[in-house]
């Protein structure tokens, strides 16, 4: 035979959607092109549309089986996230009520060092003074016994000459008249024991 030509023919678009249902599963063709295979003498009633009657339950439950898990895969994702975005909602809470504890105590611990640094160079301040107006004390106290000393040692000395002086004259004069006592100071000894240098320690 030879070619021929359908002159004047249509065009007719389909759209995707539309040919999926003449085409797709369970669809007309879909079930006519099972009938042909299957009720053919050739392959009804064999191992071969029993195997593949197996293989399609098989397939149908392996389907089931992954939009179960798809389903549970859902759920526990968006659980677990939920759990997640809650424990991280309450360790943040817990972070920021602790930041705005230490935040709050900051003022009183700024505080209470401050006094507590201004107490010790005051008392530092304090100690400096004590220490200093000791000193000085020392240093008056061992001028004193110095002049003390000198006195003892040398002025009463040279007053008991001039006692002795004065009751010389009075006898060589022969003037009726006590004696006049000279001058002792007992606890020279223990005046002349200070040493200015033991004043200082």
């Amino acid at each position: 035979a030879g070619a021929q030509f359908v002159e004047q023919s249509e065009a007719i678009y389909i759209a995707q959607g539309e040919l999926e249902l003449y085409i797709g599963e369970n669809s007309d063709l879909d079930r006519y092109i099972r009938d042909l295979i299957f009720e053919s003498r050739e392959v009804k009633n064999t191992v071969i549309a029993f195997d593949f009657e197996k293989f399609d339950r098989r397939l149908s439950e392996i389907e089931k089986e992954i939009a179960q898990k798809s389903n549970s895969i859902e759920k526990l994702e968006a659980q677990s996230s939920g759990s997640v975005l809650a424990a991280a909602h309450r360790e943040q809470t817990q972070i920021e009520a602790e930041l705005r504890d230490v935040n709050s105590k900051i003022p009183e611990l700024e505080a209470r060092l401050t006094k507590e640094k201004v107490e010790i160079v005051q008392s530092k301040q304090s100690a400096r003074s004590n220490v200093k107006a000791r000193k000085q004390r020392l240093v008056d106290l061992g001028e004193i016994l110095n002049t003390a000393k000198q006195f003892a040692t040398e002025d009463i000395a040279r007053f008991n000459q001039y006692i002795s002086r004065i009751n010389g004259l009075l006898t060589e004069l022969n003037i009726q008249t006590p004696a006049l006592p000279t001058l002792e100071y007992p606890a020279l000894g223990v005046l002349t024991s200070y040493k200015r240098t033991s004043m200082h320690n």
